[in-house]
């Protein structure tokens, strides 16, 4: 997720989500 910083805050949340699964 070396490009996190560049994603909105809402869809960072989403893709910790994802990552998390």
């Amino acid at each position: 997720m070396a490009n996190r910083g560049n994603i909105p805050t809402s869809n960072s949340a989403l893709i910790a989500m994802i990552a998390d699964e």
